[in-house]
């Protein structure tokens, strides 16, 4: 017989030891033989937000390391969550202070719990995401709201995956309208690529600001100011695969990432050998 664990996180919280914390609201069995691996970090704490951000007000730098940070709360979008597998987001939080700060988690607007995050101290804090959140639309919305402190801290946000024996079903079943913009209002073409990339926008919509691309840990890698029209007047831009300075970009998955207006969109792109 199969040997297996279990992961399992208690709603709201509790701490398994004084760094780390733990959220939940039900049970993946997971087997020893598919541990958990990472699937993407969200880079924070750098002067040009990751792509995965939504929203902060700045970046702080300290000795021990760079966070996000925000007065009222921080936003994440947590994208390109593949249904067939579970996901565990695990974060870490810092500053240098005097008084502590207390954040509540929200995932898809759902509180999962509280941290409590002591000044000059690494907290670690780990949340397992619903596949129920996620299965329609492959994506989640991840809230840290200020509840006591002067501001959130973000050091750090890494997305783990591993392949469930029990699938976690039911909850909300509604499909994520940005996700289907995302799909009309911006193409990539070929995807997966080798050498070059078109990437094109609907002539359905305003004129795109800069357009940048990251790659899956959040450094910029290359950006464009100006977009060229082609006959059906719609704008479009060519990528050769290379960076600023002009080198080849090593194979793996990278991020699209563009503002039309109020919104921000995003899009995968796999670069292969």
């Amino acid at each position: 017989m199969r040997q297996k664990f279990v992961v399992d996180l208690y709603y709201p919280w509790t701490e398994v030891d004084p760094y780390q914390v733990w959220f939940n609201r039900t049970s993946f069995p997971l087997s020893k033989s598919e541990p958990e691996r990472v699937y993407y970090t969200v880079d924070a704490g750098k002067e040009t937000p990751s792509p995965y951000c939504l929203k902060r007000d700045g970046y702080k730098v300290y000795n021990q390391c760079s966070i996000d940070y925000a007065k009222d709360f921080l936003e994440y979008d947590i994208h390109y969550l593949d249904p067939r597998y579970g996901f565990i987001l695990k974060g870490s939080a810092y500053f240098e202070g005097t008084q502590t700060v207390k954040t509540d988690l929200f995932v898809d607007g759902e509180n999962f719990g509280s941290i409590q995050i002591a000044p000059n101290t690494l907290k670690i804090f780990n949340v397992t995401i619903p596949a129920r959140l996620y299965e329609k639309d492959s994506r989640v919305e991840v809230v840290l709201k200020n509840v006591q402190g002067e501001f959130v801290p973000i050091a750090n946000l890494t997305v783990y995956q591993f392949e469930p024996e029990v699938k976690d079903e039911g909850g909300i079943q509604t499909a994520s309208i940005l996700n289907v913009k995302d799909r009309e209002i911006v193409s990539v073409t070929p995807n997966p690529t080798k050498t070059n990339v078109k990437i094109q926008f609907s002539d359905k919509i305003g004129t795109p600001k800069l357009l940048k691309i990251f790659d899956a840990s959040g450094r910029l890698v290359k950006s464009f100011s100006q977009l060229s029209s082609d006959m059906a007047n719609r704008l479009s831009v060519k990528w050769d695969c290379r960076d600023e300075g002009g080198r080849s970009v090593s194979p793996g998955v990278y991020l699209i990432r563009t503002e039309i207006g109020d919104q921000v969109f995003t899009k995968k792109l796999v670069i292969m050998k």
